[in-house]
């Protein structure tokens, strides 16, 4: 602190040097005047008059560049020294142009980012805040009208969360270029140090080649000019850097280097490409800088863990940098509790491993520092939801719907299509019931501000048929809701309707209007409409599918298996696809040709019931009994208690002679469901063949009484022979 100190100049001491400047000027000692004025320019940058008095001098002696340029720093600092020189005799041979100057370049010099950072007392949000003292609390009301409104608009009043809190300003940094001089902002605070409590900053400007360092101590206002090698960024935080090296025991400045880093780390990695060692190396220099000036900057290791997550996610390694980032999150909340931020990646991480509780914790600690961050309040509701604790989901939701603006339907859509794919129908209704409230809403706004303003008819078109695109997915999602919940096609399918109003050609609602006249049965109609979604995109592979499906059930074998191929050109691995071809190739029995699809099938899906059932069907009708017993075998592995399957089973086995093993499959299938005719028929079958004649009838009357439409292929029946020429069988089938 003795450093800092005796970097600046006590006031009353500018005030003697300034009036020995103006002394001096006018004893026409301009060299002395000078000498005092270069020392001075580091702690006085804003003297009016003093810089006056120079024009005023330079231009008696006719030197009118060096005139100009204090002329023009007086007129940044006081308008009216303008007016005072064009009065003035001595500017009277001052050459027009270079008078002009001073207003053509006054954009130029108003129009420039000025910024400001914070040094002392350390604020976590690195704001700079003017506390006004206590004996001085009401002195605030009168400074926010005392300056010029563009002037104002540097200092925000801050808004007290609780009565106890000491009424302030936050200096803004201005990023929307506000015309306003530096200088008058600079002189601003020196007008409001005397009441404020002691801090320290600097100030900036994007076009000056200086900081200027600024210090309220005890009421007085002291500034000093770093000057730097331009107006870059770079240059000057290696101003600060060198101010440091002067200063090694400067422990807020040393902080707020740390601060700098790793806000240069943070911007490196929203732009950082994985694949460009350059850009890696920029941000792990800076951390590491960030880290040197101060080991316990939380935010350094935050933007570490997010540096770990992001390279997790480009995938370039095996290694695991999950376990990384959570461990420098955790670092972060160890030196920081309050930075909530590193609190909320690790109830995501909780989350993904199905630690809730523990992600509701983490949850709980954002919420309790800010519960807009990040859709914060839907994490926890989705945690809450999911531990079934449904109040309390329920409460989050409503909560996290309340603070979502109205315009962001699509983003509170996203929301609903996470609760739709985890099943929470209740939960998914408020989003989207909040939506089409929301839209109604900003709809009547829109249509507002157009009738009020000449804006482009266009851009309000453009609006509106963004809600219409958000309506017809709510309705979508309604639909998808009735189904899953209720069962209910037909309520599903007014839901479909209804969104096809807003938007016609959304192919997912069309295709799901299909598929819901699809299980209605209303065949006819939901062809029609599989194919209105083949015509706005001809790969859709489910309708393709779909489609086929009705086509075979039309018998249309042909056309069945053109539309499934499609659906296979569109996705060669799309095994509803292959199982439909397989099945078509069957009925045409083209069983060589089933078989190989089928196999695909279980090459995909060795678990897949279906193509070892189908195999084992092909090589049956072919004849091949000793591959269908195989393939079959294979199939009740897989599902013991398939009654249809162990019965074919059965029927393979009669037919290569295996009588007992047949029985015990038979009476397997029997067994789970006693209604299955064709158990009972392969039976009768295995006892004609082994001369069971009483059996074999009973067998064949039970077929009858479960399946009267088999009464002719029993009559038929090539295992028979046996029992064809007894009387029982006669008296059966005459």
């Amino acid at each position: 602190m003795k450093g800092l100190i005796e970097r600046f100049i006590e006031p009353e001491e500018i005030t003697i040097k300034n009036e020995l400047i103006i002394s001096l000027l006018k004893e026409d000692k301009l060299e002395e005047a000078e000498e005092v004025y270069s020392k001075l320019k580091y702690y006085n940058p804003h003297n009016a008059e003093v810089e006056y008095e120079l024009a005023f001098v330079y231009a008696k002696k006719r030197a009118f560049e060096k005139s100009i340029s204090h002329l023009t720093l007086a007129y940044d600092i006081e308008q009216s020294f303008l007016e005072k020189a064009k009065n003035n005799k001595a500017f009277k041979d001052m050459p027009s142009d270079l008078m002009d100057t001073i207003l053509d370049n006054e954009l130029g010099r108003k129009w420039n980012v000025i910024t400001f950072h914070q040094i002392s007392p350390n604020y976590n949000n690195g704001e700079v805040q003017l506390i006004f003292r206590d004996e001085y609390q009401s002195k605030i009301e009168n400074f926010s009208t005392a300056f010029p409104e563009r002037v104002q608009y540097y200092f925000k009043k801050c808004t007290k969360k609780n009565p106890t809190d000491k009424e302030c300003f936050n200096i803004t940094s201005n990023y929307d270029r506000n015309y306003v001089h530096y200088v008058q902002i600079l002189l601003a605070i020196k007008q409001m140090s005397p009441y404020v409590e002691d801090c320290r900053f600097f100030m900036e400007s994007e076009s000056k080649n200086y900081i200027d360092e600024i210090l309220i101590l005890n009421r007085k206002f002291y500034t000093y000019r770093h000057f730097c090698k331009d107006s870059y960024q770079d240059s000057k935080i290696e101003t600060i850097e060198n101010i440091f090296s002067a200063n090694p025991l400067d422990v807020p400045l040393k902080k707020y280097l740390s601060k700098v880093w790793a806000d240069w780390a943070e911007l490196d990695l929203k732009y950082i490409n994985f694949h460009d060692d350059e850009s890696i190396n920029d941000f792990k220099k800076n951390i590491k800088k960030a880290l040197f000036y101060d080991k316990k900057n939380a935010k350094a290791y935050y933007m570490k863990g997010q540096f770990f997550e992001k390279l997790e996610e480009a995938d370039l390694s095996e290694e695991n940098y999950i376990h990384k980032s959570k461990k420098c999150y955790k670092k972060a909340l160890e030196l920081d509790e309050k930075l909530f931020q590193a609190s909320y990646e690790l109830g995501k991480f909780a989350f993904e491993k199905e630690k809730l509780k523990k992600a509701i914790l983490y949850f709980n600690k954002v919420v309790n520092y800010d519960k807009q961050y990040k859709d914060v309040l839907f994490e926890r509701g989705y945690a809450y939801a999911n531990r079934f604790k449904d109040a309390k989901a329920k409460e989050d939701f409503e909560n996290h719907i309340q603070l979502t603006p109205v315009y962001q339907s699509s983003k509170m859509l996203s929301f609903a299509r996470k609760l739709l794919k985890d099943n929470l129908f209740d939960f998914t209704q408020l989003y989207i019931n909040a939506v089409l409230k929301n839209n109604k809403q900003y709809l009547e706004e829109i249509n507002q501000r157009e009738a009020s303003s000449n804006g482009s008819a266009d851009f309000y078109k453009s609006l509106r048929d963004d809600i219409k695109q958000q309506n017809a997915k709510a309705y979508h999602y309604k639909s998808i809701i009735e189904v899953n919940q209720n069962q209910d096609y037909e309520k599903a399918l007014e839901y479909t309707k209804v969104a096809l109003e807003y938007n016609s050609t959304n192919v997912d609602v069309l295709y799901n209007q299909a598929y819901y006249l699809h299980q209605l049965n209303k065949l006819d109609l939901a062809e029609k409409t599989y194919l209105q979604v083949l015509e706005i995109e001809p790969n859709y592979q489910r309708a393709l599918h779909n489609l086929s499906h009705i086509l075979l059930s039309k018998n249309e074998l042909e056309e069945a298996l053109i539309y499934n191929e499609f659906a296979l050109e569109a996705n060669p691995m799309y095994y509803k696809a292959l199982l439909m071809k397989g099945n078509i190739l069957f009925q045409q029995k083209k069983y060589n040709e089933a078989i190989e699809v089928y196999k695909i099938l279980t090459e995909m899906r060795p678990a897949f019931i279906v193509g070892w059932q189908g195999m084992g069907l092909c090589y049956s009708w072919l004849g091949e009994d000793e591959n269908a017993i195989f393939h079959h075998k294979k199939a009740i592995k897989i599902q013991p208690k398939n009654y249809i399957i162990l019965a074919n089973l059965g029927s393979n086995l009669n037919n290569i002679g295996q009588y007992e093993e047949a029985l015990s499959y038979l009476n397997q299938s029997i067994a789970i469901n006693d209604k299955y005719y064709y158990s009972y028929y392969c039976k009768a079958c295995v006892f004609s063949k082994t001369n069971r004649l009483e059996e074999a009838i009973n067998m064949i009357e039970k077929v009858l009484e479960l399946e009267p439409s088999q009464f002719e292929l029993l009559k038929n029946e090539p295992d028979f022979e046996n029992i064809r020429n007894s009387e029982v069988f006669k008296q059966i089938f005459g």
